[in-house]
């Protein structure tokens, strides 16, 4: 389990001075508040939520939002943002196993938005394909699931000296060990984060089984919106934005 200081992360990360870390930021909670439908009669579940970074606006939109988070650390202090807000429970979890850690916790979600932001799947220690199922058993169930990741043609001009400004959190780049083309960024303290060519967004949209959208907006990242509600403007859409 890696060693995240959520101190850092917050000086680092939430309050980057990245122009394009900052942006996507700001992208991604632009895309869930005109994005998502009847938000305040839903549950939203962070799947990965970190420290709670979009706590304050997911809990102003929704009634009600789950936030799950494996790491110990990250997790602590998601607790304490918590208590800041009435209708947000925290579980210490893993996403694979998503729909069960609900069901054991007495949670049944009201057509669920299954968030996955910041390239989460692209950073966990766990299998990215077995969270990406954990989290479509859930928004299957009349839901929706938003997932952000950052692209693979980015890491060598942008996400290098990003990470570089990142150091304190996520150790040394090791660029020997970096592998470009297959989109790998490692460091000398362990750290690696997977970004995502075309090929792999294409392999995650038959996955998901073409109930897609998948927009470019941002040179940088990809966000992949998936629609189960069969009401959603985005069924069937296909690669939005990539064309």
């Amino acid at each position: 389990m890696r060693d995240w200081n959520p101190e850092e992360y917050k000086r680092l990360v939430e309050r980057t001075r990245d122009p394009h870390l900052r942006k996507i930021m700001q992208m991604e909670k632009l895309y869930i508040k005109e994005r998502v439908s009847g938000s305040k009669t839903r549950t939203f579940v962070d799947a990965g939520a970190g420290n709670g970074r979009l706590l304050q606006l997911l809990s102003r939109l929704a009634n009600d939002v789950v936030a799950v988070e494996i790491n110990d650390k990250m997790v602590e202090e998601l607790r304490k943002r918590a208590k800041l807000y009435k209708n947000v429970t925290v579980i210490r979890g893993d996403v694979i196993e998503l729909d069960k850690i609900l069901a054991e916790h007495g949670i049944e979600p009201k057509m669920p938005v299954v968030l996955s932001m910041l390239n989460t799947l692209g950073t966990a220690e766990g299998d990215p394909y077995e969270m990406i199922n954990g989290m479509k058993k859930v928004a299957k169930k009349d839901g929706e699931m938003i997932i952000t990741l950052f692209c693979k043609y980015s890491l060598k001009d942008w996400g290098i000296k990003m990470y570089s400004n990142l150091e304190n959190l996520v150790g040394k780049p090791d660029l020997p060990r970096c592998d470009f083309e297959k989109g790998v960024f490692k460091t000398k303290d362990s750290y690696s984060s997977k970004w995502w060519s075309i090929e792999e967004i294409a392999d995650i949209f038959r996955r998901l089984e073409d109930l897609i959208s998948i927009d470019w907006i941002y040179p940088y990242f990809y966000i992949i919106h998936a629609d189960y509600t069969g009401k959603g403007e985005y069924m069937k859409l296909g690669y939005k934005g990539l064309n």
